[in-house]
């Protein structure tokens, strides 16, 4: 991972690398609480009528977590799949720019194992906040090349 980071100046394309791994990971999390559903439906821990509105009776706790975590794939994420575009659209991928992303990365992943395992909010907070401070700093890179570029 260390050249992917190094190289980032010489090969642009490399800050997508991190974007695919949060895609790629996202999609992990989907598959994993489809197979939670099924396995609570077929074990009748759950009514197929819970999911017309979701609002009669509830999920177990392992898969309630795991679509609470789904949801929060799709809040800030997005914001990091678009800083990363503009930093590559205005030329501005460097060392600094990768390695956040990497951060970034590597920061929701723990936030996941942390949230849909033993669910230590202390240690769920300090994840998330390491991935909210490598979002900034993708912004503040962001923000950086859209100006070096007009």
């Amino acid at each position: 991972m260390v050249a992917f980071i190094t190289d980032a100046a010489s090969r642009p394309q490399l800050i997508f690398l991190p974007c695919c791994g949060m895609a790629l990971w996202t999609m992990g999390q989907l598959l994993r609480l489809g197979a939670g559903r099924a396995r609570s439906l077929s074990s009748k821990k759950v009514k197929m009528s819970y999911y017309r509105l979701y609002d009669k009776g509830g999920e177990p706790e392992d898969v309630a977590k795991i679509s609470q975590h789904v949801e929060n794939l799709f809040e800030a994420p997005p914001l990091f799949y678009l800083a990363c575009i503009v930093i590559y659209l205005c030329k501005g991928v460097s060392t600094v720019s990768a390695g956040l992303a990497w951060a970034y990365l590597a920061a929701r992943m723990a936030h996941t194992v942390v949230h849909t395992g033993r669910n230590n909010v202390t240690h769920r907070f300090y994840s998330y906040m390491g991935s909210t401070a490598a979002l900034i700093g993708l912004w503040l890179c962001a923000t950086k090349a859209v100006l070096a570029s007009a």
